[in-house]
């Protein structure tokens, strides 16, 4: 896990210099945006083990994303107006500011609700509107529960975690910086490679188990997030119309490998809650297993015939399907 952690640092990091780079190529006055060189040198010459927990902050993701984003636009003739990029260049010292106040709030993960950093909130999935008007903000406090109460909650899951999977609890720990939650949200949990490092949590989980779920679900995310940024696992031309397994939800064959990768992470979660939980729980969880391992299995024959699938993509899902079918051959007594 250290390694892929130093690895997807080290490859923001590149990313970070190639972005000021492409700046001065669309620009050839350095004094133009000389404010944003001089603090981006500050974090450049930053020891290791600080840059990289600034890099691999969600908030500095987004930030690097969207500024991408604009500077695309110009590249590409989209747009010949840089209000939008200048603001985010002139954003840059603030943001690293709030970075840094965040990291130095205590132990992870830390928790947001309405006081989200502004940068995440417009890369939030377009499905999801932050309130701003007073009668949409005060609706939204009332929503759900309060958020001392929620970190509560979460720290008896995450203790759970730790209790039944070690290296689920580990997961957790490495890769969810932060949590939102966002109990009106119209998601269980969700979380996205441009913000890596934070998961949104809503209030539709309806047990402690269920929450359980949701937070080793969106570490799963983490992980691949992390993975792919090192090796693709799809071709860039990929494509792919899939109704998933467990649902009737379609996705093209990323989001599919995604599926296929989270739910493995959640077969072997639920196969030790139904080992080590009280009959009730242990039966819910068996339940949920049975359903997921037959989606499992049903998957197989999908990825077996795509050909989207980079050398890397290949390589990990073989070693999905073995895991796979170790885990129906566990069970198919059971789900006979």
């Amino acid at each position: 896990m250290q390694n892929i952690l130093e690895r997807t640092a080290t490859l923001r990091f590149t990313t970070f210099l190639a972005l000021q780079a492409e700046l001065l190529s669309l620009h050839s006055e350095p004094c133009r945006h000389s404010n944003f060189l001089y603090h981006a040198s500050d974090v450049a010459c930053l020891e290791d083990d600080t840059r990289g927990l600034i890099v691999n902050h969600p908030v500095f993701r987004a930030w690097v994303a969207l500024t991408l984003r604009e500077m695309n636009l110009l590249f590409i003739g989209r747009t010949a107006d840089t209000q939008a990029l200048t603001d985010l260049l002139l954003e840059f010292p603030r943001m690293v500011d709030r970075v840094r106040a965040d990291l130095a709030r205590g132990p992870r993960p830390t928790f947001y609700r309405l006081d989200l950093d502004p940068l995440l909130v417009r890369v939030l999935p377009p499905s999801y509107d932050m309130p701003t008007e007073p009668a949409a903000l005060e609706a939204a406090r009332q929503a759900g529960h309060p958020l001392g109460f929620f970190r509560n909650v979460v720290a008896v899951a995450l203790q759970r975690i730790e209790a039944c999977w070690p290296v689920a609890r580990s997961l957790v720990a490495e890769l969810v910086g932060s949590i939102a939650y966002l109990p009106d949200g119209n998601f269980r949990s969700c979380s996205a490679s441009r913000y890596t490092g934070l998961i949104l949590l809503s209030a539709r989980d309806g047990s402690i188990l269920d929450l359980e779920e949701s937070i080793v679900h969106e570490a799963g995310h983490q992980l691949l997030y992390a993975m792919v940024e090192i090796a693709p696992v799809c071709k860039e031309d990929a494509q792919g119309n899939y109704k998933l397994p467990w649902s009737t939800q379609v996705r093209d064959i990323y989001g599919y490998f995604h599926a296929l990768f989270i739910y493995v992470i959640l077969a072997r979660y639920l196969e030790r809650v139904a080992a080590s939980r009280k009959e009730d729980e242990a039966r819910r969880a068996t339940d949920r297993l049975h359903h997921i391992v037959r989606g499992l299995v049903a998957a197989v024959p999908d990825f077996e015939a795509d050909t989207g699938l980079t050398a890397q993509g290949r390589t990990l899902f073989e070693q999905l399907k073995a895991e796979i079918f170790a885990i129906a051959a566990r069970h198919s007594a059971d789900m006979a």
